[in-house]
């Protein structure tokens, strides 16, 4: 089933990085975040400002910030801040942000089971989160899909990917996606702990 470009949220336009800077870590973090909850509230102005203001504060404290803002990030830091942004956002009443990571310990997976688990997801509604390695080194967000694209939301103004250009880490293709970080995002109901 192909989600249609219609079927999609309207969310905005994504946070843009600097031409200078490799922050694309923090603005997928912030785009992914947005695009997930633009159902049920937009991310944006202050929130937005906010959010990033602790997103350069959680990455310094854990790198020196010149680095993340020439090198970038690592995956792990990359998860850990995702994690983080989440729990700050409010998804609304009675609601969470789920995070799941499909291929986080199967090495070896079928690239075509990355595809279809991630078309998948974005037919449920999810927003996925990937690390490019290839062409770009990059952090983007995936919100949408056809037969032939992939739909980003991205930080460098990137609009689709063609998915017959995209491969796992091994390929010769394009645009390589590294299944380990392939990062599903969905709003969900809270589980309530009990008393």
């Amino acid at each position: 089933m192909t989600r249609a470009v219609e079927a999609l949220p309207a969310v905005g336009e994504p946070y843009l990085q600097g031409q200078l800077d490799t922050l694309c870590g923090i603005y997928s973090a912030i785009n992914g975040l947005a695009a997930v909850l633009a159902s049920v509230w937009p991310l944006r102005g202050s929130a937005a400002t906010t959010l990033f203001r602790h997103a350069i504060g959680f990455v310094a404290q854990r790198i020196p910030l010149v680095d993340a803002v020439i090198d970038g990030i690592s995956p792990e830091l990359w998860l850990d801040l995702i994690q983080e942004l989440a729990r700050l956002v409010k998804a609304g009443p009675g609601r969470a942000i789920r995070i799941e990571r499909p291929f986080a310990d199967t090495p070896g997976v079928r690239f075509r089971e990355v595809c279809a688990r991630i078309d998948a997801a974005l037919d449920r509604g999810d927003v996925v989160l990937v690390s490019l390695v290839g062409t770009y080194d990059h952090y983007t967000v995936v919100r949408g899909h056809t037969d032939a694209r992939y739909l980003l939301h991205d930080s460098i103004s990137l609009q689709s990917l063609m998915k017959r250009a995209c491969g796992s880490l091994r390929s010769s293709r394009r645009h390589l996606i590294d299944p380990r970080w392939v990062v599903l995002l969905r709003v969900v109901e809270a589980v309530r702990e009990p008393p």
